[in-house]
């Protein structure tokens, strides 16, 4: 501890946490999403003159001040949920435990690549750190990940569909490699300068190539639906009723556009082991998916997070991917504080696959929420020969957190 306060008093600490600010003012709620191209290169500076125990304390570092910002979300979110600020604040100071070793790795990682002088490995080692955390067992989490602020520029992000976004934050982070190297004006640096930015510059080149040229296909009319209605707090029965006069409307407008499908929010269905759904709507001759909860038969047990579909007969797809402490509570068993943290719908349990549903003329992959940040959901429903990513989200939980 009374090295790492040493660490703290030092001036270097400082780009720590420039870093991070300029990290955060990518995302929501400024925005600012070019910033990921120049947020890392105060932190490289730091790592590139310090040894390997002072690079793994900045990650660590860089890690709890990463966690605390991206994820002060958590505090609104959970404390109205479970209606107990306690519950809400557990989470948001739980991460950050967990997640800065991920950064201390990385930032070790990183001053081996400058003291070998190997810095072509960084991106490599940026986007290999990403997908550990990302798909890690129990904690997976993709969250905050580099390329993601740089959805304002489509132009750059188009190599995602050969690498997925790991590739793009590869590239953001070679952007910095390179500020970095500009920074240092060293004359024997000039060559390798050259080298990345060409690489880099071509690597836009030939995303800008793909986005100006974007595939074909048979046009189709989909209606996105957003009742307007808060789901997730307030009376059952005035939601209900709300929800109701919304979804007749949306579904009314659809059949008034000859839409082929409309696309509605999770959280419309409710809980039922049986086909249909329970819902607050009639379906009408359009085809329309939407989310919500189904309980399983009694032999499996358990309650999924599904998409619901209709196109003159039902079908339904459950969520593989669940939110950590939003869906359920990993470590509940071993952790004895943890039985006290209760979910409003408890633990619900993930599907062992994704899968694709065919609903009318168009077979959708069905995207619950979180499953959008985890590309392998999207390509897995590719795999199938999916011609639509519907992706349906319950906003309301968020209200008040940005």
């Amino acid at each position: 501890m009374p090295r790492m306060r040493i660490f703290l008093l030092r001036p270097e600490f400082l780009g720590v946490g420039l870093s991070v600010l300029i990290y955060a003012a990518a995302f929501p709620p400024f925005n600012l999403g070019l910033l990921t191209l120049v947020c890392l290169v105060p932190w490289l500076g730091i790592l590139s003159k310090c040894n390997g125990k002072d690079a793994f304390r900045s990650g660590l570092i860089f890690g709890v001040m990463f966690w605390l910002v991206q994820l002060a979300w958590l505090i609104p979110f959970v404390t109205k949920w479970t209606e107990s600020w306690v519950a809400g604040v557990i989470p948001w100071l739980l991460a950050p435990l967990i997640g800065m070793w991920y950064f201390g790795l990385l930032a070790w990682l990183i001053q081996r690549c400058f003291s070998v002088d190997r810095l072509w490995l960084i991106p490599l080692v940026w986007a290999s750190i990403e997908a550990l955390r990302s798909y890690f067992p129990m904690l997976a989490f993709p969250w905050g990940l580099l390329a993601t602020p740089l959805w304002v520029m489509p132009q750059a992000i188009q190599g995602a569909a050969s690498g997925t976004i790991f590739f793009v934050s590869a590239w953001a982070c070679l952007i910095n490699i390179l500020l970095h190297l500009v920074m240092q004006s060293d004359r024997k640096d000039r060559g390798r300068t050259i080298r990345y930015g060409t690489f880099a510059l071509a690597l836009l080149l030939m995303s800008l190539a793909r986005y100006i040229d974007p595939p074909q296909g048979e046009a189709k009319t989909i209606l996105i639906g957003q009742p307007g209605v808060d789901l997730a707090y307030g009376d059952h029965g005035q939601q209900t009723r709300m929800l109701s006069i919304a979804c007749q409307r949306l579904v009314s407008e659809a059949e008034s556009r000859t839409a082929d499908l409309l696309v509605l929010p999770e959280g419309i269905a409710f809980r039922g082991a049986h086909l249909p759904p329970e819902m607050p709507f009639t379906v009408g001759k359009t085809p329309v998916i939407f989310g919500g909860q189904r309980s399983a038969d009694k032999e499996t047990k358990g309650v999924y997070q599904s998409a619901y579909a209709y196109d003159g007969k039902w079908s339904y797809a459950d969520k593989t991917r669940l939110v950590i402490f939003g869906e359920f509570v990993p470590f509940r068993r071993w952790l004895p504080f943890l039985a006290a943290f209760r979910l409003p719908t408890g633990d619900l349990v993930p599907a062992e696959r994704a899968t694709t549903l065919l609903v009318g003329s168009i077979r959708c992959a069905p995207i619950l929420c979180f499953e959008a940040l985890f590309p392998n959901v999207a390509e897995r429903q590719s795999d199938q020969a999916a011609q639509l990513l519907t992706v349906m989200s319950l906003d309301d939980w968020y209200i008040f957190t940005n």
